[in-house]
């Protein structure tokens, strides 16, 4: 059986792509061969095109540094068209990658191909935006020739990227969707990176019971699960509706995917025992904030939140299976003398039958994100159900 072997680049927040990469190798049963300070190289004995919410690049194999010349040789003898290409350093080899740049350069001439050389730099904008046009950059990743140089082991070898994170995805979905509410909404690709912590493969059933606006029902859908959904507020059970009915019009997703008018502290009067396979959500984090707050502040939103989850997840864990998943988010407060107050995350699982994971692989939980200017930060969390 042939083995293949793929390198997996992390975005600028390293431990919540670990985390990501780690979630996706171990579900697949994949071999970790070796990681890097911002990559993950694992073997498989398939083929693999997974959907990441915050891994750069996936890149397979291509061959050493050494055999890269004869085998492009060979490669270019079939392609017909123009070949855009690039290379990508992610260790300090400069000096190999100007080299190699100059070789691939001279060869591509030599064999006649017209070539169009794209800065490695140019693919992702300094604002985490794709520079590239649509197109330049699917050609690329498809028939061009993004080569990565990056260390596996002691070696250094070079990769062929395969596949880029689609941020243009994401802001469609993020900004086309009809119903919006940005004071109560995650980025959808924050949405993606929590769906694949928790690892569920395609038809199994996920629940969201604060869904807002339909973020991560969105995201479900479009991996494959069967979405539902729960919200107090009226405004956000048909807006949610309303956008996964756009999003299943527009992608032809044929998910299942239900939202109710409910109160998350009784989901078992609305679905059976033991029913879903995972949830993923983000509870409300009390008042939005445009400073900094005081201890005593901190400590009042706080014991507002506290009875809210603690009922919350009680609730939800009489609805999960038995090894189930729950990927969560909980606030913490920016203090007004430095510092973070945050709650309790034993205290509000102590009486649900949920435990807390440590780790994802070598990925440590849980997973602090947010920007530099937030006021409320996420941590993010991930429990499992006992199965006794």
């Amino acid at each position: 059986m042939t083995k293949r072997v793929y390198l997996l680049q992390f975005g600028d927040f390293k431990q919540l792509s670990k985390a990501e990469a780690y979630a996706f190798v171990n579900a697949e049963a994949f071999k970790v061969v070796y990681e890097g300070f911002n990559y993950l190289i694992f073997e498989s004995s398939r083929t693999v095109d997974p959907y990441f919410g915050s891994i750069l690049r996936v890149a397979e194999y291509y061959s050493s540094v050494e055999g890269l010349m004869d085998l492009l040789s060979e490669d270019l003898s079939y392609n017909e068209k123009s070949i855009p290409w690039s290379v990508y350093v992610l260790d300090d080899n400069i000096a190999v990658a100007e080299k190699l740049r100059h070789k691939i350069e001279s060869l591509i001439k030599q064999s006649n191909k017209k070539s169009i050389y794209v800065s490695s730099t140019s693919v992702f904008s300094e604002k985490g935006g794709v520079s590239l046009t649509k197109a330049i950059r699917k050609r690329l990743a498809t028939d061009g020739y993004e080569f990565i140089l990056a260390r596996w082991g002691t070696e250094l070898a070079v990769w062929r990227t395969i596949k880029y994170l689609d941020l243009r995805g994401f802001k469609e979905r993020d900004l086309s969707r009809p119903y919006k509410n940005p004071l109560i909404s995650m980025p959808p690709w924050l949405a993606r990176v929590m769906i694949n912590l928790a690892s569920p493969s395609p038809g199994r059933k996920l629940l969201d019971p604060f869904c807002g606006t339909g973020t991560i029902l969105i995201e479900a859908v479009d991996s494959g699960l069967d979405a539902y959904g729960v919200d107090l507020d009226p405004s956000n059970v048909n807006g949610a509706r309303e956008n996964l009915n756009w999003f299943q019009a527009k992608k032809g997703k044929t998910a299942d995917s239900h939202v109710v008018l409910a109160d998350s502290r009784r989901l078992t009067e609305h679905f059976p025992e033991c029913y879903f396979d995972v949830a993923v959500t983000e509870p409300p984090f009390g008042p939005p904030l445009k400073e900094t707050v005081s201890l005593s502040e901190a400590q009042a939103i706080a014991d507002d939140l506290r009875d809210l989850y603690s009922s919350v997840f009680y609730s939800l864990s009489k609805v999960l299976k038995n090894s189930g998943i729950v990927v969560f988010t909980l606030p913490s407060w920016r203090l007004k003398t430095g510092g973070l107050y945050e709650l309790r995350v034993e205290e509000i699982l102590e009486k649900s039958g949920l435990k807390l994971n440590k780790h994802i692989g070598n990925a440590a939980l849980p997973i602090r994100w947010s920007k530099p200017d937030n006021i409320i930060q996420r941590l993010i969390n991930v429990a499992s159900k006992s199965s006794s």
